[in-house]
């Protein structure tokens, strides 16, 4: 009969794949503990030696997402995974890298420029759907099939 897994092991098993936030860490463990208080203080350790960390989640989880999604969206995920707002703004990319995703995300869904007005409204749910603000999503309709770019 195989022993059951300690939590501890269980931790560095998914630590060991990817990164995760102290959250979505301890969602994972409390099915297996006895009581919370063993799993907070085994995140307390985990954290103290640097084996978790939400500024490293945040940072892996920004470069992985970022070609694709805008400030808005990545700020909910984050969020929603209980990473601090200070972590998720210092990852986050600058508002220049923004208007440039902005405008190849629109490039690549989107042959060319909207013609009318149904096909613009359409272009710019989309662009607010990938969590683009309105300043962006205008400027990428605008510029996004300039030759320039």
């Amino acid at each position: 009969m195989k022993a059951a897994k300690s939590l501890r092991s269980r931790a560095l098993d998914y630590l060991s794949r990817r990164e995760m936030s102290k959250q979505e860490l301890r969602r994972k463990l409390l099915p297996y503990a006895e009581n919370a208080e063993e799993v907070d203080a085994l995140l307390e350790e985990l954290s103290a030696r640097n084996w978790q960390s939400d500024d490293r989640y945040a940072e892996s989880y920004v470069y992985s997402k970022a070609k694709r999604y805008g400030r808005l969206r990545l700020t909910q995920a984050l969020t929603q995974q209980g990473v601090d707002a200070e972590v998720i703004a210092a990852a986050l990319p600058q508002q220049a890298d923004e208007q440039q995703t902005a405008c190849a995300v629109l490039r690549k869904k989107f042959d060319s420029p909207p013609k009318d007005l149904l096909a613009q409204q359409r272009a710019y749910r989309f662009l607010a759907y990938r969590g683009f603000s309105g300043e962006h999503i205008r400027y990428a309709l605008q510029h996004a099939w300039d030759d320039e770019m």
